[in-house]
């Protein structure tokens, strides 16, 4: 809801409270209601995999708002869009970014 109050770092910061939270439990609890983070999530089955679908939603609305390009965040940058595709939640958008990021830096695929 803070993004669609226009307040990005506040949302950006929760969400990355968040990531850290479930990788310190190294656990989801399905149980609880949530909305997914980000509205491309809406139309994204989990399947049998929600702990991954998840994070992935996490980390990709993460990536969207935790700066305002992927140019500016060097090449540490990779390892999120990296992290989303092994979930098996990659979106297009994400690939664009690591893609992006690999040929900046000059980095193996």
């Amino acid at each position: 809801m803070s993004r669609d109050y226009g307040e990005r770092s506040v949302a950006a910061s929760a969400l990355g409270q968040l990531a850290n939270a479930i990788f310190q439990h190294n656990q989801v609890d399905p149980s609880e209601p949530f909305l997914a983070p980000g509205q491309r999530f809406d139309s994204v089955p989990p399947g049998e995999a929600i702990g991954n679908w998840v994070i992935a939603a996490v980390m990709e609305q993460y990536e969207r708002l935790g700066s305002f390009s992927s140019f500016y965040t060097g090449v540490s940058g990779r390892k999120r869009p990296e992290a989303i595709r092994s979930l098996g939640f990659g979106s297009a958008e994400m690939e664009r970014r690591l893609r992006l990021l690999q040929r900046r830096f000059d980095l193996a695929a």
